[in-house]
C-alpha cells in the first residue's frame, strides 16, 4: 500500500472517528516519509522537518488534539453572516472535536486542510462544517463559525470537510432525518 497524501488516523475504543489529510503540509515534506505506513514515523518526520526549516529563524511546532465528549462545553451559538445566533437546538456537534494548530500560526494554508468525520449519531441530517471562533463578538467564549469551511462530500455516516485555516473543527448537524419530498 502506498500513501498518496498523509492521513492522521485515530482509533477511539476501536472505532475510527476521523482522518486528516494534511495536504497543506505535504508538499514541504522530504520524499522518504511519503511512503511510510506508520503514523508515528510520519508525525516524527513532520516534526523534524519543520524544526529543521525553523532552525533558520524561529522554532515551529504543531499540535493535534481530538476530543470525544466535550461538545457540551461549547456554547450553543454560531455565527451567521457576521451576527451571533443561538442554535436553539437546531444544530448539535455530531463528531469528535479536533484541534489542529501550527505555531507560529500561518496567515493562510497553501492547500486546504481536509478532515473526514464519522457521524456520532446516525439519525441526523444537514451537515455543516464548522470551527470554533474564539474571537466571536458578543459571546462569552466564542461561537461556531462556517467561514473558511467547505463541505466536500457527505454520505451515510461520513462527511468530508475542507478548511483554509487551523483551529478547533467539528461537524454540526440537525437532529432527525431530513424529510424527502417526492
Amino acid at each position: 500500500m502506498r500513501l498518496i497524501q498523509p492521513r492522521v488516523r485515530t482509533n477511539i475504543y476501536g472505532e475510527r472517528r476521523f482522518d486528516i489529510a494534511i495536504a497543506s503540509l505535504w508538499n514541504n515534506l522530504p520524499s522518504h516519509p511519503r511512503h511510510e505506513h506508520s503514523i508515528e514515523h510520519f508525525k516524527k518526520n513532520l516534526k523534524t522537518h519543520y524544526f529543521r526549516l525553523a532552525s533558520r529563524k524561529q522554532p515551529v511546532g504543531y499540535s493535534t488534539t481530538y476530543y470525544r465528549n466535550i461538545s457540551n462545553l461549547f456554547h450553543e451559538y454560531y455565527l451567521s453572516e457576521g451576527s451571533v445566533t443561538a442554535t436553539n437546538e437546531s444544530y448539535d456537534v455530531n463528531s469528535v472535536v479536533i484541534d489542529f494548530s501550527i505555531e507560529p500560526t500561518p496567515t493562510s494554508l497553501q492547500r486546504p486542510l481536509v478532515i473526514k468525520f464519522e457521524h456520532v449519531q446516525v439519525n441526523y441530517s444537514n451537515p455543516v462544517c464548522a470551527f470554533w471562533d474564539f474571537d466571536a463578538l458578543y459571546t462569552p467564549n466564542g461561537a461556531w463559525s462556517f467561514s473558511g469551511s467547505k463541505l466536500v462530500t457527505t454520505s451515510e455516516g461520513i462527511t468530508v470537510c475542507q478548511y483554509d485555516h487551523t483551529t478547533n473543527f467539528a461537524l454540526l448537524m440537525s437532529p432527525g432525518r431530513a424529510v424527502i419530498i417526492d
